[in-house]
């Protein structure tokens, strides 16, 4: 077995069609991040800030990231999408987010370890809609 480099891996890919192959997919992907990894969380979304979009990200998206992120303060973990441009950076804005981080100093980290990030906007406003913190929220700048 090869040696784990992560302690955690948040997969986001866009859903597919038919529900045999999605879930035959998603099931070989798994296994091969479990070679690396046996902490997985695998959300399957279009990459949309409309909220109309049918499979675009939804609130049970962001509590999944939130409740994945118990526990992993300190650990080593991979978030990856599609490009890495959008629904990704959003996720991890969201992860720090629920480990106590300030959005602002959230949304600053994330954009210095890839400064061509394009946070997913809807991601953000349904993590802002679903905080229990009091922290003062602020998109400005993303």
């Amino acid at each position: 077995m090869a040696e784990q480099r992560f302690d955690g891996v948040i997969s986001i890919s866009n859903p597919l069609r038919n529900r045999y192959w999605r879930s035959h997919k998603l099931e070989k992907i798994k296994k091969q991040m479990q070679k690396h990894c046996s902490n997985i969380l695998q959300l399957q979304f279009w990459d949309s800030v409309n909220e109309t979009q049918v499979e675009g990200p939804r609130g049970h998206h962001i509590a999944a990231i939130r409740e994945f992120s118990k526990g992993m303060r300190g650990k080593k973990i991979a978030i990856h999408c599609m490009f890495g441009i959008s629904r990704s950076p959003a996720a991890a804005i969201i992860f720090l987010r629920a480990l106590g981080y300030p959005h602002d100093d959230a949304v600053k980290y994330v954009m210095l370890v890839k400064p061509e990030a394009m946070p997913n906007s809807l991601m953000l406003r349904l993590d802002d809609s679903a905080s229990i913190t009091d922290i003062p929220l602020s998109n400005e700048g993303i």
